[in-house]
């Protein structure tokens, strides 16, 4: 019999960015299997009737209150060492599996037989000039609570699993890699493609990178010919650079978030998804782009090269000119119509599928060691 599940499920409450999906999917499976399950946010109970009755989205009330508490600590460094005390050495074990969608949120919760907490990937340590130095320092200390050995590991790319070997030594036995999935599987629109539209989707935010494709759109000088870039994204850290980098730029539109049908309007109506992103986990996007048969510009660090394999075309992220170029060869050569695209792309994006990410995640909170 499967213990009770406590999930942690603050992303629900800060943004719609991959991980509110990956929430909502995870807990809808468990109800789905009639698994036990109790909910909190930073230590705030959240009543499970409640969620389901409103399609697993949190109310307006637990938004607030949530947001409060995670701006206090953020805020107020003595915060960092909430739960600290129910994480030390010696503190004795309570019954359940505890499951965190982030390691920031292990000191909130109860330490249990089993606890389990996602980990998308360490720039907020490895690069910490792309985050807020609050959000940084928060996380310095989230990833100690990493060295427990009662903590099982979800790393959602094989990128970031070595990445916790490098920096951490925390050796592949204690890591599940379990990948993300096309949370946009069976939107399909009817509309023309744009011929002359490059799309980029991700926050405006330093790791995203945008500055540098903007400019190097710039120097492609393409936007004389009639093409634009489309940059989908809600504000993220130093947005406000960003936005004005790329308000000089004609040809460059910022579009802020979109709803899930006005995005995969944009996906399908593109001519292709440009994303030199300096490091990703996973790198929905891409993902989201290849399913729908958009061809890939992407760059060659971090998970990307996971997700597009040999369907892609690469560009160096840190060098102007090899974005510049990977732009201006799409527009001559059209080089991301990959002849592989076919029985040979179906085989490589089955494991992407969300039916796999939900057995996976089901057997792991099922396993009884």
């Amino acid at each position: 019999m499967i213990p009770t599940i406590h999930a942690d499920i603050t992303p629900l409450a800060i943004n719609r960015t991959a991980m509110y999906y990956v929430v909502q999917d995870t807990l809808r499976e468990i109800v789905k299997r009639d698994i036990s399950l109790e909910c909190s946010a930073l230590g705030i109970k959240i009543p499970v009737a409640s969620l389901i009755k409103n399609d697993f989205r949190l109310t307006e009330e637990n938004d607030r209150e949530i947001m409060s508490r995670l701006q206090e600590c953020v805020a107020d460094r003595n915060s960092l060492n909430l739960g600290q005390s129910t994480w030390s050495h010696d503190a004795p074990f309570q019954d359940g599996v505890t499951l965190a969608f982030d390691p920031l949120y292990l000191g909130f919760s109860t330490k249990r037989r089993r606890n389990i907490s996602f980990v998308l990937d360490l720039t907020p340590i490895t690069r910490p000039m792309w985050h807020s130095p609050k959000v940084s320092t928060l996380y310095a200390h989230a990833f100690n609570n990493l060295y427990d050995p009662s903590v099982e590991i979800v790393s959602i790319s094989e990128s970031t699993t070595r990445d916790l070997w490098a920096n951490y030594g925390i050796p592949r036995s204690r890591v599940n890699t379990i990948y993300l999935y096309n949370r946009l599987e069976g939107k399909k629109i009817t509309g023309s493609p744009d011929k002359c539209s490059f799309l980029f989707v991700g926050s405006l935010e330093p790791r995203k990178n945008i500055e540098t494709l903007a400019r190097a759109f710039e120097l492609s000088g393409l936007h004389s010919k009639g093409y634009t870039l489309r940059v989908v994204g809600q504000d993220g850290y130093n947005a406000n650079h960003t936005r004005e980098v790329c308000s000089k730029i004609p040809g460059v539109v910022l579009l802020g978030r979109l709803n899930e049908q006005d995005l995969a309007y944009e996906y399908q109506t593109c001519m292709c998804l440009v994303f030199p992103s300096l490091w990703e986990g996973f790198g929905l996007p891409a993902l989201e782009a290849m399913a729908m048969d958009i061809p890939l510009l992407l760059s060659d660090s971090g998970a990307l090269p996971e997700i597009g394999g040999l369907f892609t075309d690469y560009v160096d992220p840190c060098d102007i000119e090899s974005v510049k170029k990977g732009l201006c060869k799409f527009v001559t050569t059209k080089t991301g119509e990959k002849p592989l695209y076919g029985v040979e792309k179906k085989e490589w994006l089955a494991k992407f599928e969300k039916s796999n990410y939900l057995k996976d995640i089901v057997a792991l909170l099922s396993r009884n060691i």
